[in-house]
C-alpha cells in the first residue's frame, strides 16, 4: 500500500495563468512510501495505483478546480486539496471528515511527516471517503447520493446561505491541528510532539 500519491508531475510551476506551485512536490520524490511521477497515459494504471494508495495529493490546475478531486474520492484515496481559493461544491458534505486543505505553498516534508502520524486513523478517513464517493459519482444508484441531486440542491439553498466566499483560505485537518501549527511553524522541527487519536475518532477542526 501506497502513503501517498501524485501523477501528473511536471518541470514547470505554472498551469494556464497561474502558479499551481506543483513543482514543490519534487521535495517528497523518492520518499519511502511515496509515489510521485509524471502522468500514466495507461488509465488503467493510473486508477490502480489512486486504489492503492491512502492519500491523494490534489494540487490546482489551470484554475482553482481540478477533475483529481473527483477521481480520488471514486478511487477510495483520501484526497489532500492543495488549491488555496478552491471553492469546493457540495459545501454541505462534512468534507473535514474524509479529506484536508493544506497549504499549497507548504508541500514539503513537514506534510510527509503529519501523514505519518496520520497513518493512525487512516482506516476512519477512508471509511468516509467510501461513505461520500457517491456524491462524485455520476453512476450512483442511490438518487439521492448523486453529483446532481447534491448540486441542485445547493443551487436551490444559494441566496439563503453563505455563497462560499467565506470557505476561501481556511484550510483544515482531520486530527489535531495544533500539531500541524508546531509543524508549519517550525521548518526544523523533525517530530512533532503528538498524542494517540481520540477514542472517539473526533476529527474536523479548522486552523
Amino acid at each position: 500500500l501506497v502513503l501517498l500519491c501524485f501523477l501528473g508531475l511536471e518541470g514547470t510551476g505554472r498551469s494556464g495563468t497561474t502558479e499551481n506551485y506543483r513543482h514543490l512536490l519534487h521535495a517528497l520524490v523518492g520518499e519511502p512510501g511515496v509515489q510521485i511521477e509524471p502522468f500514466l497515459t495507461n488509465y488503467r494504471e493510473y486508477a490502480q495505483v489512486m486504489g492503492n494508495s491512502l492519500f491523494c495529493l490534489i494540487p490546482k490546475g489551470i484554475g482553482t478546480w481540478t477533475h483529481r478531486l473527483f477521481e480520488a474520492m471514486l478511487a477510495g484515496c483520501i484526497p489532500i486539496i492543495l488549491s488555496d481559493d478552491v471553492q469546493l461544491p457540495l459545501p454541505d458534505l462534512p468534507w473535514e471528515t474524509f479529506s484536508l486543505k493544506w497549504p499549497m505553498r507548504r508541500v514539503d516534508q513537514r506534510l510527509l511527516r503529519y501523514l505519518r502520524y496520520l497513518e493512525r486513523i487512516a482506516p476512519e478517513l477512508k471509511a468516509s471517503v467510501d461513505k461520500h464517493a457517491c456524491w462524485f459519482d455520476y453512476h450512483s444508484e442511490d438518487h439521492e447520493c448523486t453529483p446532481l441531486f447534491g448540486l441542485t440542491r445547493q443551487l436551490r439553498s444559494r441566496g439563503r446561505a453563505d455563497d462560499g466566499s467565506s470557505a476561501r483560505e481556511r484550510f483544515w485537518v482531520p486530527w489535531r491541528p495544533e500539531i500541524v501549527w508546531h509543524i508549519l511553524a517550525c521548518a526544523e522541527c523533525m517530530e512533532p510532539p503528538g498524542r494517540e487519536p481520540a477514542s472517539d475518532g473526533s476529527a474536523g477542526s479548522d486552523f
